[in-house]
Order: C-alpha cells, then structure tokens, then sequence
C-alpha cells in the first residue's frame, strides 16, 4: 500500500466507527469502558491514526458491525486505490512478484462488473 491509500484507509475506518459510536449515544470514554480497549486506541482509529486491525475487530463486535460488513464499505474506497497503486508501480509489482501474481491481483480488485476491461487494456 502506497502511503497515501494507508492514510485514507486509515482515516475511512476512523469515520465509520466514530459515526456509529456517536449513532449509538456513546462517548469514547462509554465505549473505552465496554469495549476494555483503552481510550488513546479509540481516539486514534477514529481520528485515522495507523491501528492494529484486532483493536477494530473488538470495537466493531461491540458496536454491532461486522468486519465483512466495515470492509464493504471501505471497498470502493480501496478498490479504486489500489487499482490506481497496481497500474502506477506494475513495472516494480512485476519485477517482485512476477506477472501472473499482478495479474491475479488486478482481476480480484476490480470484479464482475468490470470484466470488459482486462489487465492489458490498462496496463
């Protein structure tokens, strides 16, 4: 992940869980207590800092979220990120994990409804 994505991704998590914890009446400190993570660790996923994805997994089951459920709301976020990553740094992708392994993860990223569009139209 270029640094760029990793910060929106960051801060796309943050804005998810914040907006639900608020939905839910809860302060940080109500759902630091809840949740046994302490109130630092919240405050920084919500305010987009880097975070270690267990501590999301434990807030979002408290807040009611599923990860699957998180994840599909990052997706159009990541997926149009990354594919932009994959394009702009294929020549290094190739040269470290070879050409089938670039081509695989381009097919995964961008779907059924793209399928029109192949790997070698783009790159």
């Amino acid at each position: 992940m270029t640094k760029d994505w990793q910060e929106k991704f960051y801060k796309a998590v943050g804005e998810i869980l914040s907006k639900e914890r608020v939905r839910q009446g809860m302060t940080i400190h109500d759902l630091s207590k809840k949740t046994s993570q302490q109130y630092n660790t919240i405050d920084r996923i919500e305010k987009g800092k880097p975070f270690y994805f267990f501590h999301v997994v434990w807030i979002t089951d408290y807040l009611g979220i599923s990860v699957d459920e998180l994840l599909l709301d990052l997706a159009p976020l990541t997926r149009a990120d990354a594919r932009r990553d994959i394009i702009n740094r294929k020549n290094d992708i190739k040269n470290k994990r070879g050409f089938h392994g670039v081509q695989k993860t381009f097919d995964d990223l961008i779907g059924e409804e793209d399928k029109e569009e192949s790997f070698d139209d783009i790159i």
